[in-house]
């Protein structure tokens, strides 16, 4: 009797650190309410695709654009037109090819490449939505992470500069990554313009170390503040 306990303590012990493996194997994903807080979390930005409302059915290269991929998101290095419909559901993706040091953002058919210079120091993954314009309302959803699914959406509606971030945890974006999801742009009244309606997706490096003079995402892209 004593030995049967003994072996049901022990049976039960390893489904337990069995259970705990599983966990740490997996995502951790956590919402962020504000950008100093992002800010917080980050040393360097591997790079990050950007998706914004811009000038839609514009088409002259002095108009703003719609689609962007680079590091610096005041100043990204490629950048696209692309026209968004009222409600349409449009399928992204960003994935990071580490052996041939290649980022593709794709968007709605659309096609972006990038070669960055730290992707192989990327540690965790963002992605944002950002309102500002009263009556509009920007959706993140259906996020995949590598196959696994993120569990998580995004969801925010201005006019109070509504902002919303997850931080993704537990993959290994500087061995390569595949995030796909779908977003929604919706508005009321006047069609919104620039970044009135804008969502990030990207890479970076945390923690910012102590004593360490670096450039945060927030610092370098004052039109979120």
């Amino acid at each position: 009797m004593h030995c049967s306990r003994v072996l049901l303590l022990l049976f039960s012990t390893s489904l337990l650190v069995f259970a705990a493996g599983e966990v740490q194997a997996g995502l951790v994903v956590t919402h962020i309410s504000t950008q100093e807080q992002l800010d917080d979390l980050i040393d360097e930005i591997a790079f990050v695709g950007e998706g914004r409302i811009g000038r839609s059915g514009y088409f002259k290269a002095s108009v703003p654009y719609e689609l962007g991929l680079g590091t610096d998101p005041d100043d990204l290095e490629r950048k696209k037109k692309y026209t968004w419909s009222n409600g349409e559901a449009v399928r992204f993706e960003l994935s990071y090819d580490a052996a041939e040091n290649e980022v593709v953002f794709l968007v709605g058919g659309r096609k972006l490449t990038f070669q960055p210079t730290r992707g192989g120091e990327a540690t965790d993954i963002a992605v944002r939505a950002y309102a500002e314009k009263g009556g509009c309302q920007l959706e993140l959803y259906d996020l995949v992470l590598d196959g696994k699914d993120v569990g998580e959406e995004l969801a925010v509606e201005g006019p109070s500069r509504s902002l919303d971030i997850l931080r993704i945890q537990g993959g290994s974006p500087s061995g390569g990554f595949t995030l796909s999801g779908t977003v929604v742009m919706r508005w009321s009244g006047k069609k919104p313009v620039d970044e009135e309606l804008a969502f990030h997706v990207g890479a970076f490096k945390s923690v910012r170390p102590t004593g360490t003079e670096t450039t945060s995402w927030g610092e370098i892209k004052s039109k979120f503040r």
